[in-house]
């Protein structure tokens, strides 16, 4: 193809227009939020530019023929400037590249993936819609030459300007071929992992924030390389100046970076003399040196240090060539000891690393335990701090030139049972043998996913997003018996310590069963969760089970759990998470999960890493109050749980009788009900959510309340964040607004109203958090979908009268946000515990559990040609798109035709295919069903209707029982009887009691002047101030037209609350 040049004159006349495009000789761009400064992508020559107006330039290549095989790559970082208003310029991304075809017109060329590089791009405001390149980020594009007629001079490449000013930094080369060692094998999908996806990222901006770790699937240890040898944070940073340095190997078990890593233990090789400081041990390397696979990871380093890793699930197996004498250091990053011994066949080791300081754990942060061996070792040298004094946690061993291996394994339990992981695990297995093994661990879960014409990138990024979701959460259960009679059991740290740890034992209670940590509830629950229980549900009610073992150890789920209870977040997202695999019909312990569910929601937290805050006098009232840090979120998060957890209850009743059967109907209705308390936050006068005090005042002043300000009631967003939150009451939302149409346009504005990640927009944070700059870079409005509660808002327009641009806006995020993965980029944000991997997959797929815990999902068009997942039952799960364009013309599933974008999963688990017609433009499938939403519009919100002024008693204080606190206990004499006159007849279907130990009780109504029977109940609370739910006696006609609610309590109580709803 050939398009007219946009500027054919470049003589240097008096009257010649100034280039489009001037360079400038530069060393880098100064403060890279995600990149080293002062340095560009790759080696080579660094240029500024300067866009003068739309044209284009000479790119500077040599002049020479291009060579058949031949890759140009541009890296590019284009300058992020800002319009006199704050918002975002994005006019510096506005470049491509073609070929001078030496007849006044360009040649198109295109990356790597079919990308046209060439055309013109749409007309769009400055501010708005992602284009190819992300500003302050670096960008790579990979132009292959082929396509050039034989002979073109690489010089004919130009750099073409769309826009009339820009700014930012270009590097250019030309490289022969593949310039990466990642190797292929034919048709084998683990080869298509890049485990460095994610890894060029940084504290201000984060492109996924993970790392390259080798590990089994949900196994204990992640084995990494590390960029930083001191900290806990980023172990990993693709970007170096530009290569990175290794200064150390690591058996890791971060979760997150935000998290911290905790018990972890690292060595480094070394040649000639041991140096014990990271930074002045390290060895620089080119990731065109390196291996980057999940089941192995290779890399040569400076001075000829060649290094390979693999693992099984508790061990790791570290091959390492040495082209002269040197040594292996051993040492932890922190605190923590280390033994050594020598024997005939090297040096054994053996020690103890702290859990997280960081981010502690509650109530007892393990201890790691691990053991080594090291091959070829004769002796071993104290290591020197540089003050001069021994550093006890580390040692260094000297050995000579060639090939040794070093074998370490860990444990929670103590150091002989990490011997014993060891034995278990990898004793007798040569290194190719572990790394086979892994490599089959890895190839059956990857190997269900098949994706018919997906391009090569494609591939990559949809097994590394596979990989990202099998890496958590994480086995901390060990065999403690034999291969052949196993005896399983696990650090209980879920219960505080039985008595201090040693150097060589745990401290924490040793339970039997098997325990899985290392999950963020608030994040996993929106799309990993859903996605195990679609895809993998037999796997699923295993991890399930294991993470319920924290329940059963300690009576609590926590919020994040890494290993034991983090205070971090909001809602107690795992009644959401049980509630979805009860629906998908995944085989766990339902009635243990749903325990853990109304411990949650119906007893006070008995620390801050657990349960909900605030919730001693927030389960009595409308909503959270400002008291509480990040109420909104709080009071949003608890009704989204509340939505799951009823549901749930009613799924329940339907397989119990008697007693049981009452209750959880009883409590169905309760947590309905429950969910419907967001409302209470809406504001019709802004439209927006908006947080209360306890008197019911806004927080914040009409005057004052501004959308775009970040914190506050809102967790890690804004007004704007939280706007569209009620997935499970979307329709009530949609009426709030004046209907499908105004919530349409309130999307609209919502992605069109920049981010500008402005000072004055920072709120109580205190700090431009790096989900403002990330939502400013990617251009789509206030959409920051780095962030979790921005992953359903796109969605959220099939409640509207516009389901179209939902396909709008997810494929320009599809095309143009996950890209990158070759320079360790790949997400526009942070990628937590597999949540965002899921979220990709999910939308490759066409299908998204939009209210998670409702068993349906939302239809939208497969972003992928073909996707192709066969479960462990053989059931496969079919989805193919079929026509050219972005919007949905008609859906069919198993050939009968699908009217409403919605499915339930129980369609989706037996073999189905579900094919997805697209078309150009527009269309009207889908447009206006109700049936994703769990409430219609006219379905009300029912409150508490016993208060002091309705409450009759004859003992003293018993007004206490209706004041919403919780905080006095009265106490009933035996023969009580409390009466509550409701101020006019309504419909009242339970009563709850708050308390603890039992109480027996009577509970009669009154409709239409006349007593009902009494139903007698027993009640246990089972943890202390519990809120137990009781039904009313049912009217006959089942309207439930209360006047009265009397309750008699034949042998007294003692009581904190009583509500009549």
């Amino acid at each position: 193809m050939h398009v007219p040049r946009m500027e054919r004159d470049f003589t240097m006349s008096p009257s010649a227009p100034p280039q489009a495009i001037r360079f400038a000789a530069s060393r880098g761009p100064s403060a890279p939020p995600s990149s080293t400064p002062r340095c560009g992508l790759f080696e080579g020559e660094v240029r500024a530019y300067t866009v003068v107006r739309p044209g284009e330039i000479g790119i500077g290549l040599p002049d020479r023929p291009a060579v058949a095989g031949e890759i140009l790559e541009v890296a590019l970082f284009p300058q992020l400037l800002l319009q006199h208003d704050g918002a975002p310029d994005r006019a510096s991304t506005l470049l491509g590249v073609g070929a001078d075809d030496g007849r006044g017109a360009l040649r198109h060329l295109c990356d790597d993936n079919g990308h046209d590089l060439t055309a013109v791009p749409p007309p769009r405001p400055a501010h708005l819609a992602a284009t190819t390149l992300i500003p302050e980020q670096w960008n790579l594009w990979r132009v292959p030459l082929d396509a050039l007629p034989s002979g073109t001079p690489l010089s004919a490449v130009r750099l073409i300007s769309f826009a009339d000013h820009g700014a930012g930094w270009i590097q250019a080369r030309v490289v022969g071929g593949d310039s990466s060692t990642q190797t292929r094998r034919a048709r084998d999908v683990v080869d298509y992992v890049r485990t460095t996806r994610g890894t060029h990222t940084g504290r201000g901006f984060s492109r996924g924030s993970t790392l390259p770790a080798v590990c089994l699937p949900h196994g204990m240890n992640f084995v990494t390389p590390v960029t930083n040898a001191r900290t806990r944070r980023w172990l990993y940073r693709w970007h170096g100046d530009p290569n990175p340095r290794l200064e150390a190997v690591a058996l890791s078990h971060q979760p997150s970076p935000w998290i911290g890593d905790r018990g972890s233990m690292q060595i480094m090789p070394y040649v000639h003399a041991p140096v014990l400081d990271p930074q002045r041990r390290a060895l620089r390397f080119s990731h065109e040196e390196e291996i980057t696979h999940p089941d192995y990871y290779r890399v040569r380093l400076d001075g000829g240090i060649e290094l390979e890793m693999t693992a099984t699930a508790r061990t790791a197996a570290v091959r390492i060539c040495l082209p002269c004498a040197g040594g292996i250091t051993v040492d932890q990053a922190f605190d923590g000891r280390l033994h050594t011994s020598v024997t005939d066949t090297g040096v054994l080791l053996h020690g103890w690393a702290p859990g997280n300081v960081v981010r502690p754990s509650h109530p007892s942060p393990p201890r790691v335990f691990f053991v080594g061996e090291i091959n070829g070792g004769g002796e071993v040298i104290p290591a020197f701090e540089d003050d001069g004094h021994v550093r006890s946690q580390a040692a260094h061993v000297p050995l000579p030139a060639g090939t040794h291996e070093v074998r370490l394994a860990t444990s929670f339990i103590s150091v002989e049972q990490a011997w014993h992981n060891l034995s278990l695990e990898s004793e007798g297995r040569a290194f190719e043998d572990l790394r086979q093994a892994a490599h089959s661990a890895w190839a059956e879960p990857l190997g269900a996913l098949e994706l018919p014409g997906a391009t090569e990138e494609q591939r990559e990024t949809a097994y590394t997003s596979l990989y990202r979701l099998l890496c958590y959460p994480n086995v901390a259960h060990e065999n403690t018996g034999s291969e052949r009679v196993p005896r399983i059991a696990h650090a209980a740290v879920a219960l505080p310590l039985e008595r201090e740890h040693t150097d060589t034992v745990t401290g924490c209670r040793v339970l039997p069963g098997e325990l899985y940590v290392n999950n963020g509830y608030w994040d996993t629950y929106r799309t990993s969760w859903p996605a195990y229980h679609l895809l993998m549900p037999g796997l699923a009610g295993k991890l399930l089970n294991g993470m319920l073992q924290l329940f059963r150890d300690g009576e609590w789920m926590g919020r994040w759990v890494a290993p034991g209870f983090i205070d971090c977040m909001v809602g107690t997202d795992s009644d959401v998470i049980f509630a979805d695999a009860a629906v998908h019909g995944v085989d766990f312990d339902q009635d243990v999960a749903y325990l853990s569910a109304l411990r949650n929601a119906m007893t006070p937290p008995a620390h801050t890493e657990v349960g909900r805050a605030g919730n001693r006098t927030a389960r009595f009232r409308d909503w959270v109050d400002s008291s509480t840090p990040e109420a909104l979120s709080w009071t949003v998060q608890n009704a989204i749980d509340d939505a799951a957890i009823g549901r749930w209850a009613s799924r329940l009743a339907d397989r119990a009788d008697g007693e049981a059967r009452s209750d959880l109907l009883a409590e169905a209705f309760y947590f309905i009900n429950r969910s419907l308390r967001w409302r209470n936050l809406f504001d019709p006068d802004s439209g927006f959510l908006r947080q209360r005090r306890d008197d019911g005042m806004w927080e914040v002043a009409p005057a004052n309340f501004n959308p775009r300000e970040w914190g506050g009631g809102y967790t890690e967003t804004n007004g704007w964040g939280m706007a569209f939150s009620p997935v499970h009451d979307a329709a009530w939302l949609a009426n709030a607004l004046g209907g499908p149409a105004a919530l349409g346009r309130k999307l609209d504005d919502y992605f069109q109203d920049p981010e500008k990640a402005a000072v004055s927009q920072r709120g109580t944070y205190g700090h431009i958090l790096h989900e403002m700059t990330e939502a400013r870079a990617i251009g789509m409005g206030q959409f920051a979908v780095s962030n979790q509660p921005a992953h359903h808002v796109p969605f959220m327009y099939l409640h509207s009268d516009r389901p179209d641009r939902a396909a709008e806006v997810l494929t320009d995020a599809f095309d143009y946000l996950f890209n990158g993965g070759r320079i360790g980029q790949g997400w526009p944000g942070d990628e937590d515990n597999g949540e965002f991997s899921a979220w990709w997959l999910l939308v490759a797929m066409g299908l998204y559990p939009l209210d998670v815990g409702s068993g349906k999902f939302v239809v939208t068009p497969p972003q992928l040609a073909s996707v192709r997942w066969t479960r462990r039952d053989g059931s496969v799960l079919s989805i193919t798109r079929e026509g050219d364009g972005k919007y949905i013309a008609g859906v069919e599933v198993n050939g009968h035709p699908l009217t409403a974008p919605v499915v339930d999963a129980s369609t989706l688990h037996a073999d189905v295919h579900v094919l997805v017609r697209v078309c150009s433009q527009p269309h009207s499938w889908g447009l206006g069903d109700r049936r994703l939403s769990m409430t219609s519009d006219e379905h009300e919100y029912q409150r508490d209707k016993a208060h002091s002024e309705n409450l009759r008693s004859t003992v003293p204080g018993a007004v206490a029982l209706v004041d919403d606190s919780a905080d006095t206990e009265t106490v009933l004499p035996p023969d009580t009887r409390l009466e509550v006159e409701l101020d006019r007849p309504e419909v009242a279907r339970v009563a709850t009691l708050t308390g603890t130990g039992s109480v027996d009780v009577e509970i009669a109504v009154r409709e239409d002047g006349a007593w009902s029977g009494a139903v007698k109940r027993r009640v246990v609370f089972r943890w202390p101030e519990e809120t137990r739910v009781i039904g009313l006696p049912a009217s006959p006609a089942g309207v439930h037209n209360v006047e009265a609610v009397s309750l008699r309590f034949p042998t007294g109580a003692r009581l904190t609350q009583l509500e009549i709803i």
